[in-house]
């Protein structure tokens, strides 16, 4: 029994003490070249031809590949695939027990990118409360910039474009004082250029899918016509937007997978211009610059 139990107990150290060297076996980032295909490392345990993953300081694994040089107590360490970006403060470890990479993302919490700076652009289809309906293109570019507890400052141009159908009702009386009454249908169009800024929110970030919110306000100039004339109030038909400047309100939510520094999204909203409001559906691609 005693020397059973003796053998559980050396079974056991060894084990213990593999362990111990294999979380040995690692480094830290130095330095990364720009286009972080590769990153220099300090370590005198990794050798040439060792399979690296770069861990995040909560233990996410940000990037792997392999060791590919090595002199003195540095490594160059060739990037196979990057999840995020590396900040440079990463730790290294060993994968060699990592037989085959697409395993990775089953074996390890994978750290997201979603940057601290991004750009954004989208595009979506737009249904206008204008007569019985008017369809219409929501085309927006942005720059974001993630602050202060996660919250993002975003400066976002956009560009509408909205055409269809309005009526008004008309009484024609002739020289007897008779009564005609009837309905004028006219076909109206109007392009709109806004400048908006506002506030955004990112949740899961770090995960392969995120959902991002944001509201936005800003100030938008209107051009259009209704029939052969301009598109004012002393028309007479509802348009509910007239030219010249007027005040945009835009909110949007996101559900976002996020595949490296890039962001593709589905994107539910509601924008209101002057006094048209509008339900939008739409893509937006977005990348991390750093």
């Amino acid at each position: 029994m005693r020397q059973g139990n003796t053998s559980k107990f050396k079974i056991l150290a060894l084990i213990a003490l593999a362990f111990k060297s294999a979380s040995a076996l690692g480094g830290q980032v130095e330095s990364c070249n720009t286009s972080g295909s590769q990153c220099i490392v300090s370590s005198r345990e990794l050798i040439t031809g060792d399979r690296v993953g770069l861990f995040s300081s909560d233990d996410r694994l940000v990037a792997y590949g392999r060791v590919k040089k090595m002199a003195g107590t540095r490594r160059v360490v060739s990037i196979d695939k990057s999840f995020s970006s590396v900040s440079g403060d990463e730790r290294v470890a060993l994968l060699n027990n990592v037989t085959d990479p697409t395993s990775i993302e089953e074996l390890y919490t994978v750290q997201r990118n979603k940057g601290r700076t991004l750009i954004d652009m989208s595009v979506a289809t737009a249904s206008y409360s204008i007569g019985s309906g008017a369809p219409g293109i929501e085309t927006t570019a942005a720059y974001i910039k993630r602050s202060w507890q996660d919250i993002e400052l975003t400066g976002r141009a956009m560009f509408t474009t909205v055409s269809g159908e309005v009526s008004q009702a008309y009484v024609l009386r002739d020289y007897l004082g008779q009564e005609t009454r009837g309905i004028d249908v006219q076909s109206f169009g109007a392009n709109v250029y806004g400048g908006l800024a506002g506030l955004g929110y990112t949740l899961y970030g770090t995960s392969r899918v995120s959902f991002r919110g944001e509201v936005d306000t800003g100030v938008a100039y209107v051009a259009g016509v209704v029939g052969e004339g301009d598109m004012t109030n002393s028309s007479g038909f509802p348009t509910k937007l007239e030219n010249g400047f007027g005040l945009v309100v835009r909110g949007t939510a996101t559900a976002m997978v996020n595949i490296a520094t890039w962001h593709v999204g589905l994107t539910l909203g509601q924008t209101t211009i002057q006094d048209a409001s509008a339900a939008t559906f739409g893509l937006s691609l977005s990348k991390s610059l750093e």
